[in-house]
């Protein structure tokens, strides 16, 4: 990726209304070193590569309407010095790679969650005495809690001013107002920020939960003099946690409801490939979809603080996060690596306590001492005190640091568990399973990749997709099953959560000289497309019958290999071929996994029925043979408004070959050609053409070097998917797919105009 230098400007006019306003710009993400300007004035430098940043350029705007002002960025990730900007722990994307925000308040206003550069904390907002829990209602947990609200407010109008906080709460479901309160009046300074307070009851509200996320909109108001001066808006939701140690009775609590953490480890940027970082908040939704779809609800973030935008996703579909500040694995770390890690968190925690998916702040990967991991716990005492939100370590060395903890974390389950610690909190594994396997080598029987690896590969990840689903099966067992803290036997009960690394396949860790362009961990591809560990997941967490074949039914004639099917809450498994039983399993390998040994295939279809402890049909799985390929077929995705013409938004297409019913052809051997990295590819290829308003970014060949970008890619088990970024002119853009001897496939998006006034949008 490009490291170095970049600059942004943002041409815009302000009204002549806005006069004598405040001017405050939030910088939601940036990669990773910046300077700003306003109008060829510097008014200010950010550095961490990590934390929002906020920028007060009230001094030097032209608020007449007629103006041309300039906000100039120049933004660098050619390495800030702070430890944590590394590949392996944070890759460089670089430049504004989440959100910009123009505020523009009156004199008198409720500060933003900005610590960095305006050193304000915005406002707060918490539930306290809960009562009357109930669960598992229609609409989920429901039950009573006070509201808290603190906002911060500052005065720079000069004069003394008297000012009452306002609160309505706000059900974004049908837009009614659920309760409305107020604080008392107070005095507010001119030389120093005041905090405002009010607090009222919400009876019969609906709860927060990973199966129920439900959300209200918080509107805040500043009062003076009768006259309404502000007005703020929080998505947020209220939650009762609660961090138990045990066992049999330990673990994670949500409203007085175990809850076993179900996930994975991701990479904070969490990029995409051809995208990139910087993505349109769809596809963060897109990816939360994804998680909640494998019946998963916790992602611990690597290994530095998440972005916003993965939180309010997370918020809207019930994922469970870790928080992190910035590390690099250091033990111990120094007096100024902690400073620097403390003050990362601190905006952290300012800028993220009212999301409810924030469950758990991290000191880091490795062990620290028990004076830093209390000063953690300082810090979340200072500024969330009531959020419910616990505070931990990936990695104990020893009870240092038990005393300040709520939660303890591990890595491939070797990170010294003592009873102390599962007796203390839960016990989250956060990074397991770091095997390898690419989505598109089925296993060694499928053509083009008979044998099962990449021809040529010579690191130590020849993984296929059934064999990392398989390995993948076998590790939930032991965290699901065998070594939950919900198991009465205490030599047995650890776990409250499991993650397994990664989601999604990643840039990190250098890994660009190995046979993949990536880190292949994931199970989902850099794209997003599932692997078929993805439904492994699924199946394990499913509360009722679920059952899913690992792989395909399309082999040459003559193949006889074993068959594995996970299954869950079920007695017995049956596998038929064309309807004849190759025998009923009563007991699977490990928990999960049932497996038939010498299956002969034979074109039709392959169906695997789970039944219940009376013998009826619980779940069922079929896979039917593909016919020869026929045509490439194309299906777009665009967000929930359509594809908007911002100069930022995607259309994602997923490719197929497919045979002449339409149905995807998973293995499917094209002609052997020679990449540029010399690297065989016998799949389709697939050749792209654009026309219209759009930027072509493509998508990814995992195994071949330099595959984004270009006007071609090869299909991958028979899919792929590429991407057209939005330009700022609206319009029909139209995509072409071809390969030679299939039927090419056309289809046309259009872009919507944004109304973009004076540079604003």
């Amino acid at each position: 990726m490009y490291a170095g230098p970049a600059w942004y400007r943002k041409h815009f006019k302000v009204p002549a209304t806005f006069s004598g306003n405040k001017f405050i710009v939030e910088f939601e993400r940036i990669r990773e070193t910046a300077t700003f300007y306003i109008n060829g004035t510097s008014v200010g430098t950010f550095s961490d590569g990590i934390s929002a940043v906020g920028i007060d350029i009230t001094a030097n705007v032209k608020a007449d309407g007629t103006t041309d002002n300039v906000l100039a960025v120049s933004v660098s990730n050619s390495g800030g010095g702070e430890n944590w900007n590394s590949n392996a722990t944070n890759p460089d994307f670089g430049g504004l790679v989440g959100h910009v925000w123009l505020h523009v308040p009156g004199k008198i206003y409720q500060t933003y969650p900005l610590y960095q550069n305006l050193k304000t904390s915005g406002i707060y907002i918490y539930g306290t005495a809960y009562a009357n829990i109930t669960n598992n209602t229609p609409k989920g947990d429901t039950g009573n809690l006070t509201l808290n609200v603190e906002a911060e407010v500052s005065n720079e109008s000069g004069s003394a001013a008297t000012a009452t906080l306002g609160v309505k709460v706000i059900d974004p479901a049908d837009g009614s107002t659920f309760a409305t309160f107020s604080g008392t009046a107070a005095s507010l300074s001119t030389t120093a920020t005041t905090v405002l307070k009010a607090s009222g009851p919400l009876t019969g509200a609906k709860l927060w939960s990973d199966l129920f996320p439900n959300l209200y909109t918080v509107v805040t108001t500043l009062t003076v003099g009768g006259t309404v001066v502000n007005s703020r808006s929080t998505v947020t939701g209220f939650r009762q946690t609660a961090f138990k140690g045990g066992a049999g009775t330990g673990g994670v609590y949500i409203n007085g409801r175990f809850v076993y953490m179900l996930g994975f480890a991701q990479r904070s940027t969490n990029e995409w490939a051809g995208p990139g970082q910087a993505v349109p908040d769809w596809m963060h939704d897109y990816t939360a979809n994804l998680i909640r779809g494998a019946n998963s609800n916790y992602i611990r973030w690597m290994h530095v603080t998440p972005q916003k935008v993965d939180l309010e996703s997370f918020d809207r579909y019930g994922v469970v996060s870790i928080v992190p500040a910035g590390d690099k694995e250091t033990t111990n770390p120094t007096d100024a690596q902690w400073t620097a890690r403390m003050a990362v968190m601190q905006s952290a925690m300012i800028y993220l306590r009212n999301n409810p998916s924030a469950f758990f702040y991290e000191a880091g990967n490795a062990a620290v001492s028990a004076a830093q991991m209390a000063s953690l716990a300082t810090l979340r005492n200072t500024w969330d005190p009531n959020g419910g939100r616990g505070v931990g370590d990936r990695t104990m060395s020893d009870t240092g640091g038990i005393v300040s903890s709520d939660w303890f974390g591990t890595m491939l389950g070797n990170s010294g568990y003592q009873d102390a610690y599962r007796d203390k909190g839960p016990e989250l594994e956060e990074e397991d399973y770091r095997d390898e396997g690419m989505r598109g080598i089925w296993d060694a029987y499928s053509p083009p990749h008979v044998g099962g690896f990449i021809p040529g590969a010579t690191d130590t990840y020849n993984e296929t997709a059934e064999s990392f689903a398989t390995g993948q099966v076998s590790r939930l067992n032991t965290w699901l099953i065998t070594d939950t803290i919900r198991n009465t036997s205490a030599a047995n009960s650890k776990y409250s959560g499991y993650g397994s690394i990664y989601f999604s396949d990643a840039d990190a860790d250098g890994r660009e000289q190995s046979s993949c362009v990536c880190r292949v961990s994931g199970k989902v591809d850099a794209n997003r497309i599932p692997k078929e560990a993805y439904y492994a997941f699924r199946v394990a967490g499913n509360t009722k019958p679920d059952i899913h074949i690992i792989g395909h039914w399309n082999y040459p004639a003559g193949t006889t290999k074993t068959m594995y099917v996970v299954a869950n809450n079920v007695s017995s498994v049956d596998l038929l071929v064309n309807d004849k039983s190759q025998g009923k399993v009563t007991k699977a390998t490990n928990g999960y996994q049932y497996s038939w040994a010498n299956v002969a295939f034979a074109s039709g279809t392959i169906q695997a029925i789970g039944y219940d402890a009376s013998g009826a049909q619980a779940c069922q799985h079929t896979l039917t043979t593909a016919g020869p390929a026929a045509a490439v077929k194309l299906t777009k995705t665009v967000g929930p408004n359509g594809l908007q013409a911002d100069g930022a938004d995607f259309v994602m297409y997923d490719v197929e070959v497919v045979d002449a019913k339409g149905q995807r052809v998973p293995a499917t051997p094209g002609p052997t050609t020679k990449a540029t990295d010399n690297q065989p590819i016998n799949e389709p290829k697939i050749t792209f053409t654009v026309t219209g308003p759009g930027t072509w970014r493509g998508g990814v060949n995992e195994g071949m070097l330099n595959s984004t970008n270009n006007l071609y890619l090869y299909t991958e088990g028979g899919i792929n998917r590429v991407f057209i970024r939005s330009q700022t002119t609206a319009g029909d853009i139209t995509l072409t797919a071809s390969s030679p001897g299939l039927t090419s496939a056309t289809d046309t998006v259009t872009s919507k105009a944004v109304n973009v006034v004076n540079g604003l949008l």
